[in-house]
């Protein structure tokens, strides 16, 4: 049993920089999914800020909040809205100090047993690394749909 913790605990210091990036931004898709505002921003920096907006982590915890409020199921009174990541480029610089990821998020919303696709965004994200990864600021274009909140 000790012998199996230490490999596990081995093979988890082990993984890459990108692998740890991925992890990050994965359990972030898992917060907002799970409707955690803690979890969905918990691989942003205290200093991060969307560029687009101008969203402080705070800001961006506030509207979490707001929309696990308000975007729920009426029946169930499940939260609608699930996100997820495709198209993943991860660049770590050579320093392994800061780091670039592009990826893209879909909404859907869930309308009637199925989950429709609202919104598609193409990401881009800067990364530093103060002992864990966190992202530093990032921006966003639309690419489909109409932003749902």
């Amino acid at each position: 049993m000790a012998a199996a913790l230490v490999l596990y605990v081995g093979l988890r210091l082990l993984r890459s920089d990108e692998t740890r990036i991925r992890d990050m931004l994965s359990a972030m898709v898992d917060g907002f999914n799970e409707g955690s505002p803690s979890r969905a921003i918990s691989g942003m920096d205290e200093n991060y800020v969307e560029e687009t907006t101008k969203a402080t982590r705070d800001e961006v915890k506030q509207l979490l909040i707001w929309l696990y409020l308000t975007t729920r199921d009426d029946t169930t009174g499940e939260f609608r809205l699930r996100i997820a990541v495709s198209d993943l480029n991860v660049k770590v610089d050579p320093d392994h100090r800061k780091a670039a990821l592009s990826f893209q998020v879909q909404f859907f919303e869930h309308r009637t047993q199925s989950l429709q696709p609202i919104w598609r965004v193409a990401v881009e994200a800067a990364l530093e690394k103060k002992g864990s990864w966190n992202l530093a600021s990032s921006r966003h274009r639309s690419i489909q749909g109409k932003r749902p909140f």
